[in-house]
């Protein structure tokens, strides 16, 4: 009866060791195709396969340091605290337009004032508002010559009548930076299978470009092409702050929501879900009422014309057919890294926290917890459990941080941490006289 008890006191952590799904292996079959399409002239200059096997550590492309500015999270917790708990589900009807009476620049009921001697009557009539089509034009416009063509021919196509007849899947990149020698272009690296091959387009012309990284959690890829190779000079599209969104914000999709690339919409945000936590970090979700097709992918623009979400499968949430996806401002620490061409530190867990209220029901010491474990993951192999109190990781302690978000203080450590490098990680495991500490170390991976 008392271990009965017991279990039922730690019921808020699901103790599960859940596998890692490895992109890499689809990526590795990649190359061999395309290599022997080259031979045979199919490619013709414009074709080229991305692969992502051992070989791929040697990459043509010079790496360059890239520097993405993080945004503040108090941001993102003021907007989480004024949120409802009303499911996003139910909350896909747009509000109607707020509306203002006309005023007549009277300060009385009369509507009459008392002329100025200073006052000139203008001769500018007031600037009529937008339509919605007119503000979609305007959003296009500034991101038009920083989005890329991406087009999917071959491997496991999700279409077969389409694969039969020739045709092919379009997709769309859009530059989120540039180096001296390099733009960056952020893709769904998911988008590929065995034996696809893929040709880029920027600015109405063909372009070479190569993987300068991916990553294996998010399926999020940063192809680079060279400046050499582009006649003009693209856009690149600034990553706004998705911590600063609000419920029912006009929100603005470009991409290729129904395979085919170039397509704009709009619409509102119905929900943002703030610090969900996820495997070695923390994700934002943002619900709209935007549709797309399943398997496709886009992004989502903030009314000044940033980045403020990306639409992909992996990253999506909820209904499929709808552009719900993930918030930028968590995915720029990774961004970074991909565009830089350096793998980010990977420990394989997902924690939860247990806040003091919460801890007083459990009867358990608050704090932040490892919730799973990735089986064969650093953190696996170094004897971490589902159920251990996190205390520190490599000598930064968690102290009050657990408030914030255990996934933040976790996604915050690894931010500074390179893969292969050995990390003291600190935790208290329940024994049978209370919460004992232990000292594991781990090697981290790469992502």
């Amino acid at each position: 009866m008392e271990e009965k008890k017991q279990e039922e006191r730690r019921g808020y952590i699901r103790e599960r060791i859940v596998p890692r799904k490895n992109y890499k292996r689809i990526l590795g079959y990649a190359g061999a195709v395309a290599g022997l399409a080259v031979l045979f002239g199919a490619v013709a200059g414009i074709s080229f396969t991305l692969s992502r096997n051992a070989a791929e550590k040697d990459r043509t492309t010079e790496r360059e340091a890239i520097v993405i500015a993080r945004d503040d999270t108090s941001s993102e917790t003021e907007n989480t605290e004024k949120s409802t708990t009303e499911d996003p589900a139910e909350s896909t009807e747009p509000l109607a337009p707020e509306t203002t009476e006309p005023t007549n620049g009277s300060g009385g009921e009369t509507g009459e004032t008392e002329p100025s001697e200073t006052a000139e009557p203008s001769s500018e009539a007031p600037e009529p508002s937008k339509t919605s089509a007119e503000h979609m034009k305007e959003i296009y416009e500034k991101v038009e010559n920083g989005l890329a063509e991406i087009a999917v021919s071959g491997g496991e196509s999700r279409d077969w009548l389409s694969t039969q007849l020739g045709g092919q899947d379009e997709y769309t990149g859009i530059l989120v930076a540039e180096g001296a020698e390099n733009y960056f272009i952020l893709a769904d690296g998911s988008i590929l299978s065995e034996g696809s091959s893929l040709t880029v387009k920027l600015m109405n012309e063909y372009v070479p470009a190569t993987v300068q990284g991916f990553d294996d959690l998010t399926g999020l890829m940063i192809l680079s092409v060279s400046k050499s190779d582009v006649s003009g000079t693209p856009t690149i599209v600034p990553l706004g702050n998705s911590f600063l969104l609000n419920r029912f914000e006009e929100i603005f999709l470009v991409g290729a929501p129904f395979r085919m690339a170039g397509v704009v919409d709009s619409g509102i945000l119905t929900y943002v879900r703030g610090m969900e936590s996820v495997t070695d970090g923390y994700r934002q979700t943002v619900f709209t009422n935007i549709r797309r097709a399943a398997g496709t992918s886009a992004f989502l623009l903030n009314a000044d014309g940033e980045i403020v979400g990306v639409v992909t499968d992996p990253l999506n949430a909820g209904d499929p057919t709808m552009a719900n996806g993930c918030g930028i401002s968590p995915l720029k620490y990774l961004i970074e890294d991909l565009c830089s061409g350096n793998d980010t530190a990977y420990l394989g867990v997902r924690t939860v926290t247990v806040r003091e209220e919460d801890a007083r029901i459990a009867e358990v010491p608050p704090g932040c917890y490892i919730q799973e474990v990735v089986l064969g993951s650093p953190a696996f192999e170094a004897g971490i459990q589902a159920g251990d109190r996190l205390v520190s990781i490599e000598g930064k302690t968690v102290g009050k941080m657990f408030s914030i978000g255990s996934p933040y203080f976790l996604q915050l450590c690894l931010d500074e941490l390179s893969p292969g490098e050995e990390t003291e990680i600190r935790v208290e495991r329940k024994g049978v006289e209370g919460y004992e500490p232990m000292a594991l170390t781990a090697v981290m991976g790469g992502r």
